[in-house]
């Protein structure tokens, strides 16, 4: 039995001090290399077929994206900034996104594309 309890002793103080040390730096650093990549790259975040709700007051659709040259393809950019609703529109071909050198803003390269706004009239 002696054994067995100098057994679990070691463990227990090596579970302590791996959860006490080890752990909370590795979270840190998985965590700010994370935002790191998040900031460096911002398409990265943004998956093919679905609404990407990160940049406030927009929302971002892509049918496709390049891996490789980063090329976001069929986009559909929705303006919320009036708080009205899908009211401003924004299709393009194709663009490219970055952030800005302060990483403060994001700036989106758009092709072939137009933007439509509802009028606000009423419909008699």
């Amino acid at each position: 039995m002696l054994p067995l309890i100098i057994l679990i002793g070691f463990i227990a103080i090596v579970s302590f001090f791996f959860s006490n040390n080890v752990l909370p730096y590795s979270t840190i650093k998985a965590r700010s290399l994370l935002y790191n990549i998040q900031h460096k790259k911002p398409d990265i975040n943004i998956q093919a077929g679905t609404f990407y709700n990160g940049v406030p007051d927009f929302s971002i659709k892509i049918t496709t994206k390049d891996p490789a040259t980063n090329r976001l393809n069929n986009l559909i950019i929705y303006d919320h900034r009036e708080r009205r609703g899908n009211y401003s529109i924004i299709l393009a071909d194709s663009g490219y996104m970055r952030s800005t050198r302060d990483e403060t803003g994001l700036i989106m390269t758009l092709y072939n594309g137009n933007g439509h706004n509802e009028t606000g009239r009423k419909k008699c």
